[in-house]
């Protein structure tokens, strides 16, 4: 399945009566700008591509989530040094198809409520005993793993003043929404992420045409929830490579 992007450069081309033979070239140039844009709100000045590198972010993830305590949840219960080597042990080659998509590696603790996580990191959890789950109608049957897994990710930049469901429905084979799991993991390590934008977690369902999302509620970071067909210029739906 095309993504939106694909079937735009495409049509493009066409109008200017050029052949394939120029989409790699755009693809590339599109690729480079989509990296810059997101560095820009990013707790690193450089995408971690090497496994080296990427063992490196991890560690500094890891440290993160040292700070505030969850190795020594209850679902963990592990000493600094063991907790830090296990998410180390993550690190993995960024797959060739999602550079310039999903250039952000992230340990998300899964075996771990996220409203702990949020709540440990100081963000405020407003989704308290509503029905929240993972997105059942996930084209694939994505289940958030119950235990430590990398997710590769994006930011949600790209999907500024986009409609939930209509992010959902454009979903390509390699792709998934990120779900309430991931956005711990990825508010844990670039916090800096809501001094540019909000954003939506396509991959959780919350009650019936809900979804969550993390933004700033009178300077404090907060997790609500909205409707599914709502778009708003300061929000955007973050997405994580599927493999």
């Amino acid at each position: 399945m095309a993504t939106d992007m694909e079937r735009h450069y495409r049509e493009v081309l066409a109008r200017m009566e050029l052949g394939d033979k120029h989409f790699d070239l755009l693809d590339r140039q599109y690729r480079e700008l989509r990296a810059a844009l997101q560095l820009d709100c990013l707790d690193f000045d450089r995408f971690p591509k090497t496994e080296t590198k990427v063992k490196e972010e991890l560690a500094r993830q890891a440290d993160r989530y040292i700070e505030f305590g969850l190795n020594g949840h209850r679902q963990i219960n592990m000493e600094q040094g063991k907790f830090k080597d296990s998410l180390i042990a993550l690190a993995c080659f960024q797959l060739e198809n999602f550079a310039g998509r999903f250039d952000i590696p992230v340990a998300v603790l899964g075996q771990v409520p996220a409203k702990d996580i949020y709540k440990a990191a100081g963000v405020d959890y407003q989704l308290g005993d509503l029905d929240v789950r993972d997105w059942p109608d996930d084209p694939q049957g994505y289940v958030t793993p119950q235990r430590f897994y990398l997710s590769w990710m994006d930011t949600g930049v790209f999907n500024l003043d986009r409609k939930v469901e209509d992010v959902r429905t454009n979903l390509a084979p390699d792709m998934r929404g990120a779900t309430e799991s991931d956005g711990s993991g990825l508010y844990v390590a670039h916090p800096r992420i809501l001094e540019h934008h909000y954003v939506d977690f396509p991959g959780t369902s919350v009650g019936s045409g809900h979804a969550p999302y993390l933004h700033l509620f009178i300077g404090r970071p907060e997790v609500g929830y909205d409707w599914v067909d709502c778009a708003y210029p300061e929000f955007g739906s973050a997405l994580c490579g599927r493999d």
